[in-house]
């Protein structure tokens, strides 16, 4: 005989009733997780009608839209269509081919574009000023001109 309190009962267990409902699963024994499906979603938006009071908060929107998971590996993927990671190779190069300028005048860009990836240091940080500009839609950079030797690049 068992005693009932609060819904508990207190006594012997009855043998007969094997077959109880848990609305536990059952602990495998063999050390195994049992892994059930994580529910959630991620949502944003980009006002386009222009309520972003300046770029600022656009840029913030733009950051806040890349940490997802799904943003962050699109952005991956394009990342590393755009940007080659090759020892051997540039990770950029420029196409003058279709351009209607003269050879002397496509020769000073071409000089002048490998000079900017190697102040730039594009070998070694392309991938993240890549990603920078990518994401928030534009990357500013400060240069410094010593008034004694303008022609010196550093």
């Amino acid at each position: 005989m068992a005693l009932e309190l609060f819904g508990f009962s207190i006594g012997r267990v009855d043998k007969d009733k094997k077959n109880k409902t848990s609305f536990a699963l059952p602990e495998p024994e063999d050390g195994a997780l049992e892994v059930a499906p994580s529910g959630g979603a991620y949502g944003t938006y980009v006002d386009m009608e222009g309520a972003a009071k300046n770029e600022l908060d656009l840029i913030k929107k733009y950051r806040e839209m890349a940490t997802f998971p799904e943003c962050d590996q699109a952005i991956d993927d394009v990342i590393n269509e755009a940007v080659v990671t090759n020892r051997e190779e540039s990770p950029v190069s420029i196409s003058l081919g279709k351009s209607n300028l003269s050879d002397s005048i496509q020769e000073s860009i071409k000089n002048e574009f490998t000079e900017l990836i190697r102040l730039l240091d594009f070998r070694r940080v392309g991938y993240e000023l890549f990603r920078k500009w990518y994401v928030d839609g534009r990357l500013f950079f400060h240069i410094i001109i010593d008034n004694k030797i303008p022609n010196v690049v550093y």
